[in-house]
């Protein structure tokens, strides 16, 4: 492809840029890269600057290689020869210039964007069930991977939205088979880092608001100010009622739509009786519409409410909407129950923040088992002052708590797991053990316990639970690596639950 097609793309998004020392716009550009690693020969390199390095170092090398590079404005550039393309900000050129590598794909397509602390994945996965059950063409972009067609593809290890090339080749992919929606889940890190910059979003969700990554934005109000940011770019937005983030988006001047399980809003939906489904009452104007889901726990009915206001905000109806949710698939890693003989309820879910925690311990509350064991961790490098709230939420819930190891990082998985332990070494009542056996637990007293090893913090729960108790695996749901130190070693709750599962046997008392 050509330098002055690039041009012209760029000017057509009134995009603000220079172009340096090109004689002729003939020169051609055979790839992009934002990697000076795997940079080829007439690439066009794009240097950003990262948290952990900035790629402007390599520009005089990458010269030798690429036939045009893109800078940002604090780049000294004393080249009057090589062909410069000076932006603001790289990143937010780097999706232009994706979207333009592959034909501009978005302008083909009705994007859906979810974005909130909690319920992306989720709400996303049921929104796009719902359309595909209706027969409409259409792809998803989450936190569990992209579905193209009847095609899941990777986008990468504990990320949300693809780097701008994967993004924008997955959209061209999508439109080759015929969609017409793609469903994209929007995190904090992905708008802040540019990744969706261009996108024009059809409908916006906000499902929630509450204090996460502040290790990366620094505060709430950065946090909140973050995810406004994606609404700038939509036609229609959608609100969670019940979440006090909903006074800042009806300020916003757009046709906007709510909905919730508490409060007034456009879509309310009300949970009736649970059994091995889920049975609601949707409040729609004046119209009570029940339904049905395989979906358990109050906080899933909020994420149902936010994916039928999208589907209806579409053009979808009401009474279809409704009959489709009965037949939507639960999540990959989210309220994921692993089958076993023991007698035992194990889940495994991604829940990773004090607010996500607490709801789904609620819930396990709720099913009246025995005891509640809960297995769990926190990131490195990640927000340490949800740590104690975390250890304090399990020691409210948990019958024995289990502290263990989940993407240290660079961090030492024990002084994590200190900073947890600091939430519930308060509790009352609450005894550390390092040995469970059958006479162990006193009704009246809680316990916690320390496995820094996660394969053995999970077998030492499963062998703890008798029939009857519930094992919850919180933290790293769908995901399938461990991080310790800035290295991706292969893991998987499941794989490691389903290991334990074959060897316990006999009376699973641990000596």
């Amino acid at each position: 492809m050509k330098l002055s097609s690039l041009i012209n793309f760029l000017r057509d998004k009134k995009y603000n840029f220079k172009l340096l020392n090109a004689t002729s716009r003939d020169v051609s550009i055979s790839g992009i890269s934002e990697d000076s690693r795997i940079c080829k020969i007439n690439n066009l390199f794009v240097a950003i600057r990262g948290f952990r390095y900035d790629s402007h170092k390599d520009v005089e090398i990458i010269k030798r290689i690429a036939s045009v590079v893109v800078v940002d404005n604090k780049y000294q550039i004393n080249d009057n020869e090589y062909i410069y393309i000076q932006a603001e900000n790289t990143r937010q050129a780097l999706s232009l210039i994706a979207s333009w590598w592959y034909g501009n794909p978005s302008s083909k397509l009705k994007l859906i964007g979810v974005t909130g602390t909690k319920g992306k994945t989720t709400t996303s996965s049921i929104v796009y069930q719902i359309l595909r059950q209706n027969g409409f063409k259409a792809g998803l972009i989450s936190t569990i991977g992209a579905k193209v067609g009847n095609i899941t593809t990777k986008i990468g290890l504990h990320v949300t939205n693809p780097e701008p090339m994967l993004l924008h080749r997955l959209l061209k992919d999508m439109v080759k088979e015929h969609a017409k929606y793609v469903v994209l889940e929007v995190s904090s890190h992905g708008i802040d880092q540019g990744r969706i910059f261009g996108l024009k979003f059809e409908i916006a969700v906000l499902t929630n608001i509450a204090p996460e990554h502040l290790d990366y934005h620094k505060n709430l109000t950065d946090y909140k100010n973050t995810k406004f940011k994606l609404f700038q770019h939509s036609k229609k937005m959608i609100g969670n009622a019940d979440d006090k983030s909903i006074k800042d988006l009806i300020q916003l001047n757009k046709p906007k739509y709510s909905y919730s399980t508490k409060s007034k809003s456009d879509y309310k939906i009300e949970e009736v009786d649970t059994g091995k489904y889920v049975n609601f009452i949707l409040n729609y104007k004046n119209q009570k519409l029940i339904g049905t889901t395989s979906l358990h726990g109050k906080f899933n009915l909020l994420n149902i409410a936010a994916a039928i206001a999208v589907c209806h905000t579409l053009g979808l109806p009401i009474n279809k909407i409704i009959d489709s949710i009965r037949n939507v698939k639960p999540i990959i890693g989210r309220l994921e129950k692993v089958p076993n003989k023991l007698g035992i309820q194990i889940y495994i879910d991604f829940a990773h923040t004090p607010e996500s925690m607490e709801a789904v311990l609620q819930y396990f509350k709720t099913l009246h088992a025995n005891k509640l064991i809960t297995v769990f961790g926190c990131a490195g490098e990640r927000d340490k002052n949800k740590r104690p709230r975390m250890g304090k939420i399990s020691s409210k819930f948990s019958d024995l708590t289990v502290l263990t190891s989940e993407d240290p990082r660079s961090e030492k998985a024990s002084e994590i797991i200190e900073q947890i332990r600091y939430g519930i070494k308060n509790a009352k009542q609450l005894k550390f053990v390092s040995s469970i056996g059958r006479h162990t637990f006193d009704t009246h007293k809680k316990y916690y316990s320390i496995v820094h090893d996660r394969s053995k913090a999970i077998e030492f729960a499963v062998k703890a639970a008798q029939s009857g108790d519930i094992v919850a695996i919180l933290g790293k749901g769908h995901e399938k690596s461990m991080n310790y130190d800035g290295i991706e070693q292969p893991w998987s709750d499941k794989l490691a639950v389903n290991s334990i599962l074959k060897k316990v046997s006999g009376s699973r008392i641990i000596k």
